[in-house]
């Protein structure tokens, strides 16, 4: 039965339409993953989709949601049928297996010569299918910035808002003004919250955090505030973006889902985009599109795709041997992640892990007399080293820690290629903690988060502080090298905005070529406080109102 079919039927049986809608969608991972490679590949489409993450799959639905239009939707890794992505409680361990792509940063003196770990989601769903999980929608400053930079009020906070509300199928509290029911994304409030992660939150305010009920409530509109996240969890199971998305139209027929298949590159025609070509079962092949092509594979896929492509910085794409179709220095430039450094405990009494392993509390607040939060900070139920540091200090077998990062990080990176062969990986300087701004707003993350460790409402769950301990100066900064990491939340690498840096148009069209558009991270101008899955299912939902409005 179709889903149209389904949704009637919903009605007939007395269901109102949202929640026949809700029952539509209710098709498992199993059924889902039958459609994959199903369909015979077509010679062209009206549309393709490069990428099925947060955004990517959000693109595929709306424009093949009511059936006029094919759409052909790549992803080069495999299902999300899988058990490591499946069950919220090892989600990490898809890190360094075949569902990640394992980049690293060159050594960077900013982490005292370390490189720096950037995995990204390899199979269906993209990072949505090996994430923490955390559902933060994002701040109202972030929105709002993205509208100035690009002079377009439809990146602000109010139409933001707006989309996350008709679009939220919230299991919570209900809150009209802020949280939206019946709709097509699903997420819950977490009803088993761990008593560190309640004590944290009880400890926020004596430090200067707002307590908040739903951190995706007022809370997204305040400098300084600590709560619990939502989560993308339902049944004690995953639910990916797609989960949402994509698995309630895979039957109707004209959306093609293919996996395995690596996008080599953008073929242009003159000045338009007229198709892609991709490796897929070993053979080279390549499809037309006869409406648009969107790159929706994340910050390091899409600039590199573009620049195997000839379009580029030109200087870059000579060095590596790539003829300059379009020179758009932009491309590859401007990459930011969250960095963050781990402050450690250990419990007072065993405790191992909680039974779902993800962030209960986080907080945001600003340390450095800002108007806006730039410290983004989550707890984990787990000693949380880095390699470095795990060899420096005496790690419990259980303890929690405090995972302090900056929410708005100045220091910026690039993603270049190194030659002419799609297949060579690109070569990535993150330069995070290059900036003094964003040392001193990590020194005073790392005090703040001391401070909460040892606030009396975390005592009877901290035996001892692990690391850093009490210390200070030049001490303190080396110690902020050697444990940063990033949050793989990587961004900003083909900016949206008018400048001369800026890659993509506020309507998300490429500069300079016609029928090729960017939707997913790599187009914020400034990376959002939050995690970045939810910001990139509005950067989708955005892609599609545009492309099906100048249809």
């Amino acid at each position: 039965m179709s889903r149209r079919a389904l949704i009637q039927a919903g009605i007939a049986a007395g269901l109102s339409a949202p929640m026949s809608r809700a029952w539509a969608q209710a098709v498992d991972v199993v059924q889902a993953s039958a459609f994959y490679d199903s369909r015979q590949l077509e010679a062209e489409y009206d549309y393709i989709v490069c990428g099925s993450g947060s955004a990517g799959s959000v693109v595929a639905r709306r424009l093949a949601e009511d059936g006029d239009a094919t759409v052909l939707l790549i992803e080069a890794g495999g299902s999300d049928n899988h058990p490591s992505i499946l069950n919220p409680s090892v989600w990490f361990t898809n890190v360094g297996t075949e569902r990640a792509w394992n980049f690293h940063s060159v050594a960077q003196p900013g982490t005292n010569g370390r490189n720096v770990a950037l995995p990204m989601g390899r199979a269906i769903g993209g990072g949505s299918s090996i994430n923490g999980m955390a559902y933060v929608r994002g701040h109202k400053l972030d929105f709002d910035r993205w509208a100035d930079i690009t002079g377009d009020t439809g990146w602000n906070y109010e139409n933001a808002l707006s989309t996350f509300r008709r679009i939220e199928n919230f299991d919570g509290p209900a809150d009209p003004g802020y949280r939206g029911t019946g709709g097509i994304l699903t997420m819950q409030k977490d009803n088993d919250i761990q008593p560190v992660a309640r004590a944290l939150r009880a400890a926020g305010p004596a430090a200067g955090l707002a307590a908040f009920d739903d951190i995706n409530g007022a809370a997204m509109e305040s400098a300084s505030f600590i709560g619990h996240p939502d989560i993308k969890v339902r049944d004690r199971q995953r639910v990916n973006v797609p989960a949402d998305y994509l698995y309630p139209i895979l039957d109707q027929g004209n959306i093609t889902v293919i996996t395995g298949a690596t996008v080599s590159r953008v073929e242009v025609t003159g000045d338009r985009a007229t198709g892609v070509s991709f490796v897929w079962n070993g053979e080279t092949r390549r499809v037309g599109a006869r409406g648009e092509i969107i790159l929706s594979m994340g910050a390091i896929h899409t600039p590199k795709v573009l620049m195997h492509s000839g379009i580029g910085d030109e200087k870059v794409l000579r060095k590596a041997g790539v003829r300059t179709i379009l020179d758009l220095p932009g491309i590859g430039k401007n990459l930011q992640d969250h960095t963050q450094a781990t402050c450690i405990w250990e419990f007072r009494e065993h405790t191992p892990p909680a039974a779902l392993l993800f962030s209960q509390s986080i907080y945001f607040t600003n340390v450095g007399g800002g108007d806006r939060p730039d410290i983004n900070a989550v707890q984990l139920q787990i000693p949380f080293p880095s390699e470095r540091t795990a060899q420096d200090y005496d790690i419990p077998e259980t303890g929690w820690s405090i995972l302090s990062g900056l929410a708005n990080p100045r220091s910026r990176g690039t993603v270049e290629i190194v030659d002419d062969n799609p297949e060579t990986e690109v070569r990535i300087v993150s330069n995070i903690l290059t900036a003094d701004e964003d040392m001193r707003a990590m020194r005073h993350g790392i005090e703040l988060a001391r401070e909460l460790g040892a606030s009396p409402e975390m005592r009877d769950f901290v035996k001892r502080e692990v690391m850093p301990g009490p210390i200070t100066g030049a001490e303190l900064e080396s110690y902020i090298r050697d444990s940063a990491s990033c949050y793989f939340h990587m961004s900003g690498t083909c900016q949206m905005g008018n400048g001369p840096d800026s890659v993509v148009t506020p309507d998300l069209k490429v500069k300079g070529i016609e029928g090729l558009r960017i939707a997913d991270t790599s187009i914020m101008p400034e990376i959002t406080m939050v995690p970045t899955m939810p910001p990139a299912v509005f950067i989708g939902e955005r892609a599609g109102q545009l492309i099906r409005s100048s249809s």
